[in-house]
């Protein structure tokens, strides 16, 4: 598989330092086992008529989130950087709900760092954050 561009997070909370990570995915289930985790149910997708697919971006677009002060997380935006110059983003402004994880890497084939949320909160307490090699 290419190595995929990360999403984009914009991290507003001031307690909370990702240590160079970038976000690749959000999912739900036991983020450590391939056959238990899963993609977070968005509400929002990409619109399919910006999306321009290639290698390095299967989806054809990157999603934009905000982690607020408050501990809440946003999906914010679609951007699509390899469309055509009309292709503006898409405002979403989307709260996650419930329990998840963020996926973090240094590079697309690095380790990874998942950092859970509770009801839809970010958890600040490190000792349960995941490093999986």
């Amino acid at each position: 598989m290419t190595a995929q561009i990360p999403e984009q997070l914009i991290n507003k909370h001031g307690e909370i330092d990702f240590y160079g990570n970038t976000l690749y995915s959000i999912c739900v289930g036991d983020p450590t086992s391939l056959l238990e985790r899963q993609v977070y149910p968005f509400k929002h997708k990409g619109d399919l008529d910006k999306c321009q697919v290639f290698s390095a971006c299967w989806r054809g677009y990157v999603s934009v989130y905000e982690l607020k002060q408050s501990g809440e997380i946003y999906l914010v935006k679609f951007e699509y950087p390899f469309g055509s110059e009309s292709s503006e983003s898409d405002e979403v402004n989307e709260r996650l709900e419930g329990d998840f994880w963020l996926d973090l890497r240094t590079e697309f084939f690095g380790s990874r760092l998942f950092v859970p949320f509770e009801n839809g909160q970010i958890v600040i307490d490190k000792d349960k954050w995941i490093i999986k090699a």
